[in-house]
């Protein structure tokens, strides 16, 4: 069983992100969540697949920019994690943390 790795993310409302997440090993899915503060509200979804690729070195995943050009032009402290299915049948999140959306200006 992987431990699991906090990390912050950040990026800007609106604009398309890429995050690389470093795992080695066998999946059979793998799942990204951004929810609000209180748990109560999923803010985007990212599966293998569609919007999660793998390749030898991880994870990579991908926030386009409709995925965040609906919220309110401010700061937003949301939190995700990256949970995986492995090939043993364990569900095992591998990263976790807070991710920062701020305002972009051009678009306010």
């Amino acid at each position: 069983m992987a431990g699991i790795t906090s990390t912050r993310l950040n990026c800007l409302r609106g604009d398309t992100h890429t995050f690389a997440f470093a795992y080695i090993g066998v999946v059979t899915s793998a799942t990204f969540t951004i929810r609000s503060p209180s748990l109560a509200n999923v803010i985007v979804t990212k599966t293998l697949g569609a919007g999660i690729t793998q390749d030898e070195d991880g994870f990579q995943v991908r926030l386009e920019s409709y995925d965040t050009s609906g919220l309110v032009p401010a700061l937003h402290c949301f939190y995700y994690d990256l949970e995986v299915l492995t090939a043993a049948g364990d569900t095992t999140t591998i990263f976790s943390g807070p991710i920062y959306i701020f305002p972009d200006v051009t678009y306010a």
